[in-house]
């Protein structure tokens, strides 16, 4: 049996550059709004939404059907960008609140 997945459509904002929406595929719901990283941003929110952290999460451009990053959303509602790809957020300890 194979897991779940999710497709996100993302797309650069029209009004300002680096910055994306994402849109579910099936359904165009936006839920991802000018973001510098949408597919954690979407991830993050797939999971407040009660999606199911195993769900595979698909990201993809519109017109195009080449997947340009794939994981399960709980892994990558972990990720946070790094100088080159991105890493594991590690907990603050020392966090209040």
């Amino acid at each position: 049996m194979s897991a779940r997945t999710i497709t996100i459509i993302v797309q650069e904002t029209a009004s300002r550059r680096g910055l994306y929406d994402a849109h579910l595929e099936n359904g165009g719901r936006q839920i991802v709004s000018s973001s510098v990283t949408p597919f954690i941003d979407a991830a993050k929110r797939l999971l407040e939404l009660g999606y199911n952290a195993s769900t595979v999460l698909l990201m993809r451009r519109p017109g195009r059907e080449q997947i340009d990053l794939k994981g399960p959303i709980g892994v990558a509602a972990k990720l946070e960008p790094a100088t080159r790809g991105f890493r594991v957020r590690k907990p603050d300890h020392n966090r209040v609140g």
